[in-house]
């Protein structure tokens, strides 16, 4: 068989995969945000995003990679991000999905559907609540649920005098508890504790245009401080015209305590487009 008609066939294989898994992605958050409106909840500003006036955004990236010759792989990796703003309250689901594929075997897979509520008490401090699902076949994570809340503090923001400024900082910190389920491919072992989950969300706006953000994660075990992980997601968003930009996103983990035969840390580096509207 042609070598061309072979990688032709995966990338076919990867583009279903990938519109299967985001069909499903989108039919979940639809369902999140009828039912909370339907519910009458409360839904505010949660981790990062640059909209101040009240509606409703959503951002959606993807990024094809495809090498042959001396390697041949095809890797996929797609996230949509919807957020709901009201005066008082802001609401936002993340779904993210990536997948690989080498010689017709998979060398990377792994997705997640992040759902957060936050309600404004004042200026400063905010309450949140939020819900995860997640899987990663490389980390031997089957399948990883959480569910917890916090307090969210606002150290400063963009506005002066009222005004959105250019060069300026915007920097949020929150601390609270969360109940993790995880399921573990190889051994079948299913855990259940309770973790303090800490953070630090900034972005720096240079100018209209350029912007820098990051939001690292501190996470340990309530009945055992060894057990800890961090996580660090940060990039760079260049807008190059309305609704359109170009990124570039750095993500390191680290897991003291990770599954037998699977590294402590992982780090990944990313650039594409984002959609905006």
């Amino acid at each position: 068989m042609p070598a061309g008609h072979s990688l032709d066939k995966e990338i076919m294989f990867l583009m279903n995969r990938q519109y299967g898994y985001l069909k499903i992605a989108l039919w979940t958050v639809m369902g999140i945000l009828w039912s909370s409106t339907l519910a009458g909840q409360v839904n505010i500003e949660g981790l990062r995003n640059e909209n101040r006036d009240p509606g409703w955004y959503n951002r959606l990236g993807t990024l094809l990679t495809i090498q042959d010759g001396n390697t041949r792989f095809v890797k996929i990796d797609g996230s949509w991000r919807t957020d709901l703003l009201r005066e008082h309250y802001h609401g936002f689901v993340i779904a993210k999905y990536a997948q690989g594929r080498q010689n017709g075997k998979d060398f990377q897979k792994k997705a997640f559907l992040h759902q957060r509520n936050t309600f404004r008490q004042g200026q400063r401090i905010m309450p949140e609540i939020f819900v995860q699902v997640a899987f990663d076949d490389f980390v031997d994570l089957r399948r990883r649920l959480l569910g917890g809340g916090g307090l969210r503090f606002r150290l400063n923001g963009f506005e002066k005098n009222g005004a959105v400024t250019p060069a300026a900082w915007q920097v949020y910190i929150g601390s609270g508890l969360m109940w993790e389920n995880e399921q573990i491919n190889s051994t079948g072992e299913d855990t259940g504790l309770l973790r303090s989950t800490n953070y630090l969300s900034w972005t720096f706006k240079l100018d209209e245009r350029l912007s820098f953000s990051g939001i690292g994660y501190w996470q340990l075990a309530v009945e055992d401080f060894a057990d800890q992980r961090v996580l660090f997601e940060g990039g760079m968003n260049v807008s190059i015209w309305k609704g359109v930009a170009f990124n570039v996103n750095l993500n390191y983990r680290f897991d003291n305590q990770p599954p037998a035969g699977i590294k402590k840390y992982d780090l990944e580096l990313q650039n594409g487009l984002t959609l905006r509207w």
